[in-house]
């Protein structure tokens, strides 16, 4: 059996696990999406301060999906927000002024990307000029008026040309154009506000590990702090908090192997095609630090159905709701008609709106065939000495790392027992109280 075919397989049976972990999925027209890298689930508590919490949130709910894919990229230069305001600019107004609209619904998209990057160089200059204690009490809000002019200068192109864009649409008349500008101006403020607007932001701080760590023990006031599109989140502030009390549902277990993924059919998973899908190593191993060239196993012909499984462990699994706030357009399908120049991004764009969250996740690789076994054991000790990582289903985890503390990639640990042939991954003490395994996004997004 090819490579391709395994990981395929795999994957598929992986997915349909944790899909009958989850039982049925809220929502109208709800679809699982999972992804091959995935990220560290944020810490939340009533003591811990809320940006800490939301920046996490905002990193993994804000993601692109494609109603035609199983997976979503982390990595993808847009969120979910940002191809939201894509699917706006590529609405259908009038026949007089589109062209023009169009034109400058273009310039708005490329000055956005700038000054995104603007401000995320802005925000590591303010980071580290706060390690070493030269910011004193501003924050980042505060702090960049005057020390960042080249994210001063590419906000103050987006509000300019942003408003050249309103100024197009309301001139068009009409009750879409009227509600299309209503919905863009939220979505602008959302992205670049760069402040507070209740329904519309929400502050969040990045957390280190090691910051992560602190807040486990002791308060600590967020300084740099952007504002992101709001995401509500009591209901997994809720659930960790329980979690981290060590109050959960017991060991669950289920084992999978190829031939289990044989039996999966990829429309079992919600999605309105299965053409987009693409499969990826669902075992591999890096070289070096946040490496991003990633090895998989080569099966050649060993009878991975019998010589190969994989028992997926937790304590509990949960659908947990992340609602958007007022900025979003659930459906803009229904307000709207797209022009035909819009991209098949736009047209395919499913809504994330839950996290299907794990607590304590593991994993352990039984492998019976000697020579699977020889290539493990080369690969895993070039992960270790060269403090890359291994990564199982998309969770990234550090060869023989501490099984107490997390990492700033990795909230798991592995180990290989060569002499059973078992790779096992386990959750650390501070990170295992929960780990996102997939989103719930809703297809109708376009009707």
């Amino acid at each position: 059996m090819s490579v391709s075919e395994v990981d395929k397989y795999l994957w598929l049976a992986y997915c349909k696990a944790v899909q009958n972990a989850v039982g049925g999925l809220p929502g109208h027209k709800p679809a699982l999406f999972f992804t091959k890298k995935a990220q560290k689930a944020p810490v939340a508590s009533p003591d811990v301060d809320p940006a800490y919490t939301n920046y996490g949130i905002n990193n993994i709910i804000n993601n692109f999906l494609q109603t035609n894919d199983l997976f979503f990229d982390p990595s993808h230069h847009k969120t979910y927000t940002q191809c939201l305001l894509e699917y706006l600019l590529s609405v259908k107004i009038g026949d007089g002024n589109q062209t023009r609209i169009t034109m400058t619904g273009r310039n708005l998209t490329s000055a956005l990307d700038q000054a995104l990057r603007e401000r995320e160089r802005a925000l590591d200059k303010f980071e580290k000029e706060e390690g070493y204690g030269l910011t004193g009490e501003e924050d980042f809000s505060q702090w960049w008026p005057s020390h960042a002019p080249a994210y001063s200068a590419a906000k103050s192109k987006v509000e300019a040309v942003a408003a050249d864009y309103k100024a197009l649409l309301l001139s068009a008349g009409g009750p879409a154009a009227s509600q299309l500008a209503r919905d863009f101006n939220r979505i602008i403020q959302a992205l670049i506000g760069g402040k507070a607007v209740d329904g519309i932001t929400m502050p969040a701080c990045h957390a280190s590990a090691e910051i992560t760590r602190e807040l486990l023990e002791k308060d600590r006031t967020p300084h740099a702090i952007t504002y992101v599109p709001e995401f509500i989140s009591p209901q997994y502030t809720s659930q960790i908090e329980h979690w981290m009390n060590g109050v959960g549902d017991g060991d669950s277990s289920t084992q999978i192997n190829v031939a289990d993924g044989k039996h999966v059919n990829e429309s079992d998973f919600g999605h309105a095609a299965t053409d987009g899908f693409s499969y990826g190593p669902w075992l591999s191993f890096s070289s070096g630090k946040g490496s991003t060239n990633e090895k998989p196993l080569s099966f050649g012909s060993v009878d991975t159905d019998t010589n190969l499984d994989v028992q997926f462990s937790y304590d509990e699994i949960q659908t947990i709701a992340v609602p958007a706030g007022d900025w979003n357009v659930p459906s803009p399908g229904r307000r709207y008609q797209l022009s035909t120049t819009a991209s098949e991004e736009s047209r395919k764009l499913a809504f994330p709106d839950y996290l299907i969250v794990v607590r304590n996740l593991g994993f352990k690789i039984s492998i019976r065939d000697d020579k699977l076994a020889r290539q493990v054991d080369d690969m895993f000790e070039q992960a270790k000495e060269s403090e890359g990582s291994v990564r199982v289903f998309g969770i990234p985890a550090t060869p023989e790392g501490d099984p107490d503390k997390a990492t700033e990639e990795n909230a798991h640990v592995a180990e290989w027992d060569r002499g059973n042939g078992a790779l096992l991954v386990r959750p650390t003490t501070d990170a295992g109280f929960a780990s996102v395994v997939a989103l719930v996004g809703e297809l109708n997004i376009s009707q």
